[in-house]
């Protein structure tokens, strides 16, 4: 643009073809700075959080593993309740149901963590009307939360690559004692700094706070609310009912996404 701005200003190419703008007008601190942080980016292995960025993530994470997850927790009987007596996700009522409502629902220091979807209807036949309940949408989401909030602490705790993140499963959350008394440990498969990264990987165990395996085992018997089969794949979207037999990279990618949009973060 540049170089186009000085030909036209320069009279050195037709008419038709100059730009009318002073080249004070694209170039200025500004933009450089932005260009230069676009590149760095792009550029760069990783870019470092600021410390307000990184407050934005961990009130987050904290939020939906530490208060939402809990009272996800509580809701499971209905959810199974809901599931059993319903028709694939759906149940229906002559009236508004506010006992099944209050049931499912929970809201947290004014946020709605989970509700049920309520609609309404008219049967021609009868000629009356009725309302439709549906919670897997909503329950998805919330899980997808849930999910995205393990991934932050996991990834902060571990430093793990992506390569290494995606194909964790919850089986990959080990403790050294049956009883779950023990120190909880994190089985990581290395592909880059292993000896052969292009055969099986290098296996590296890191120690995992017990409040993060918690909150994913936690997570684990939340997925299972309501459901014939829970996700394998740790981080893999909960929209998707449809078993995953592989992994790829790309699951980590809804993550990152759900992420951008829901944080004040570039």
């Amino acid at each position: 643009i540049k170089i186009w701005i000085s030909l036209s200003e320069q009279h050195l190419i037709p008419p038709h073809l100059r730009i009318g703008v002073a080249l004070g007008k694209i170039e200025n601190p500004e933009r450089r700075a932005d260009i230069h942080e676009t590149l760095k980016g792009s550029l760069q292995t990783w870019v470092s959080f600021s410390e307000e960025d990184l407050g934005h993530i961990m009130e987050y994470a904290l939020f939906w593993l530490e208060k939402a997850a809990p009272q996800l927790e509580r809701i499971i009987p209905a959810i199974e309740n809901i599931a059993k007596h319903g028709n694939k996700g759906k149940i229906q009522r002559a009236h508004i149901d506010l006992v099944l409502e209050d049931s499912v629902n929970v809201v947290i220091d004014g946020k709605t963590v989970m509700e049920l979807n309520r609609a309404k209807y008219f049967r021609a036949n009868r000629g009356v009307d009725y309302w439709r309940y549906t919670w897997q949408t909503n329950y998805a989401k919330a899980l997808d939360h849930v999910r995205n909030s393990l991934f932050i602490m996991i990834a902060l705790i571990s430093g793990a690559r992506a390569s290494e993140l995606a194909p964790l499963s919850i089986t990959d959350i080990s403790n050294d004692r049956p009883d779950g008394s023990g120190d909880y440990w994190l089985r990581i498969v290395r592909w880059k700094t292993a000896q052969d990264p292009n055969y099986t990987g290098e296996i590296e165990y890191l120690p995992l706070p017990r409040f993060v395996a918690e909150s994913a085992l936690l997570y684990h018997k939340l997925c299972s609310a309501g459901r014939k089969t829970r996700p394998h794949w740790l981080f893999q979207s909960n929209f998707n009912s449809t078993p995953l037999n592989s992994f790829t990279p790309q699951i980590l990618e809804t993550v990152i996404s759900q992420l951008r949009n829901e944080l004040p973060i570039a």
